[in-house]
């Protein structure tokens, strides 16, 4: 018969979750920062290449397409870097890559308590109320939280 009684050990307490410790890879976090943000804007940003690339079908003129390539190879990969560094630069983005756990609370809050590093300055832990948290994940081997 299994007990219902918390052990000292447990990762579930309180009715709470308790992560154990791991950071968010940069290569995971600028694919969900740039994911978020093409969910939205992605048809803006696609828009102005196909429509020059079927001028250039419509009109039989070549100089279109290579507008649209231009579009494709010069100002697209520019729109996407400002993008990055304006996520990128965020401090819970930051944060995020440096060794932490989460204690998840559902509709109560989100702690992020650091790992003690001698080697480098860490934050101070954060209590984020659940009303600020956006988005919450566990992506396996580590948990994606945006707020």
């Amino acid at each position: 018969m299994p007990t219902t009684e918390m052990e000292a050990g447990d990762m579930v307490t309180d009715s709470c979750i308790t992560t154990d410790y791991f950071k968010v890879p940069v290569s995971a976090m600028v694919r969900h920062l740039l994911g978020r943000w093409l969910k939205i804007w992605g048809i803006a940003l696609a828009a102005p290449p196909v429509i020059l690339t079927a001028m250039s079908v419509g009109f039989h003129d070549i100089r279109w397409a290579l507008v649209a390539l231009m579009l494709v190879m010069v100002l697209i990969p520019s729109v996407i870097l400002i993008i990055f560094y304006s996520y990128a630069l965020k401090p819970a983005t930051a944060r995020a890559i440096i060794p932490h756990r989460l204690i998840i609370c559902r509709d109560r809050y989100v702690k992020i308590e650091y790992r003690p590093d001698p080697d480098r300055r860490v934050p101070p832990d954060e209590m984020i109320p659940w009303s600020q948290v956006q988005y919450l994940r566990d992506c396996g081997s580590y948990w994606m939280l945006i707020y």
